[in-house]
């Protein structure tokens, strides 16, 4: 995945924004004073985002398969497609079957539009908890691994969503 600090640098680079688009949001620290304090009280509890799963089957040779966490295994830029650009590493098997994770792939992938919810915290940032995210159990391929809780869920998917805001670095 791009890093969050690459991606974030790149949306803070854009120069113009609508603040009733901008408000849902907001970084922590994105803006300051009473202005900030007043527009986390004019927002909504709950925001929405339109997502993309993927659901794969436990075949897929990307899913379940490595172990550990590597760094740099994509650019850190979006390609033109805005899809996450394969740079490769022990984590990843090909480009081929890593660029099935954001594509629709009939036979291999199964795409759900997603609504993720985020809740609003007490300083005014948006947060998605949920210690069992597994929204695509009982979808999809149908299949699953036993989790930390004992009972089988799916882990062979992925979560793609877009989404433009404004950061400020502090």
């Amino acid at each position: 995945q791009a890093s969050l600090g690459s991606r974030l640098q790149s949306a803070s680079r854009m120069a113009f924004f609508n603040v009733l688009l901008l408000a849902p949001v907001l970084a922590e620290g994105a803006l300051r004073g009473r202005f900030r304090r007043q527009l986390s009280e004019d927002l909504p509890d709950t925001i929405y985002f339109d997502a993309v799963i993927r659901d794969f089957t436990a075949l897929h040779p990307d899913f379940q398969a490595f172990d550990g966490h590597s760094k740099g295994l994509v650019s850190h830029s979006l390609g033109a497609d805005r899809k996450p650009v394969f740079v490769g590493g022990p984590q990843l098997s090909t480009k081929e079957n890593f660029d099935q994770w954001f594509r629709d792939v009939p036979g291999v992938n199964i795409r759900y539009d997603y609504s993720l919810d985020m809740n609003k915290t007490a300083s005014g940032t948006f947060v998605h908890e949920d210690d069992n995210f597994f929204p695509m159990d009982g979808r999809g391929w149908g299949d699953s691994d036993i989790a930390l809780d004992g009972l089988p869920h799916n882990f062979f998917f992925t979560l793609e969503l877009h989404s433009t805001f404004y950061y400020t670095g502090g």
